[in-house]
């Protein structure tokens, strides 16, 4: 057999344009991290990193510390925690050119940043599937920023 017998492709890809996964797709991901592949789309629109400038420090990549396409919300813990889609995640409006070494984690929004930046995006409630702990600190949140 060869790479050709291979049958036409069944499945889809992405998430429809949903922010959140189902229960079932999230708990794929807790044992398995999703594949980032965000650089894809964000190269599309914005080009190559060569004469790119690092949102951080605002200077440009070198061989020894390129820039890269780097997650405003973490990818991981944004699907871990928040329960996000890859699509959501990987969206080009989420992502900026970060030095692969220290800046790319200086650009990374903590657990509380990512709430307010949720809210400030228009979301409004998590999924019921995600842990308690981490309802209860978006409920909190939404109550202490309506103050």
């Amino acid at each position: 057999m060869s790479r050709s017998d291979w049958p036409d492709r069944f499945w889809s890809i992405g998430f429809e344009g949903r922010t959140f996964l189902t229960e079932d797709e999230w708990k794929a991901y807790l044992r398995r991290p999703p594949v980032r592949r965000g650089y894809i789309e964000f190269q599309k629109i914005r080009g190559k990193a060569q004469g790119a400038i690092c949102v951080v420090c605002k200077l440009t990549g070198s061989d020894s510390n390129p820039l890269q396409a780097a997650h405003r919300i973490n990818a991981l813990n944004g699907v871990r925690y928040f329960g996000l889609t890859p699509d959501f995640l990987d969206n080009p409006k989420r992502l900026v050119w970060a030095h692969r070494q220290k800046c790319n984690r200086k650009v990374e929004l903590g657990f509380s940043e990512t709430m307010a930046y949720m809210r400030r995006n228009g979301i409004k409630e998590l999924p019921a599937f995600l842990p308690k702990t981490v309802r209860s600190a978006w409920n909190a949140f939404g109550q202490g920023s309506r103050r």
